[in-house]
């Protein structure tokens, strides 16, 4: 769709803005759009993603630390148990 400036026409000049649009004057402003648009859902994406690394990472890290909690306390349960046997004897 190219836009007419002559003297009888009715489509509206190109506004200034416009030029700086790849394809503008073409008519082909979608495709700018849509570009846009993909730009957009692909930094969302990325975003999303980094998203679930840190959730990931803060899952390890609250099981690292139960693991760790339960390991000391069986050790100690253990170490009092191996020490009534070893007094036994």
């Amino acid at each position: 769709m190219a836009r007419e400036t002559g003297a009888g026409s009715t489509a509206a000049p190109v506004h200034p803005r416009d030029k700086s649009i790849p394809g503008a004057q073409e008519g082909r402003k979608e495709t700018y759009v849509i570009q846009l648009l993909s730009r957009i859902e692909l930094a969302k994406m990325r975003a999303e993603e980094g998203q679930a690394l840190v959730e990931y990472a803060l899952i390890i890290s609250l099981i690292a630390v139960v693991a760790i909690a339960m390991l000391t306390l069986t050790g100690t349960n253990i170490n009092g148990i191996l020490n009534t046997i070893a007094n036994a004897l």
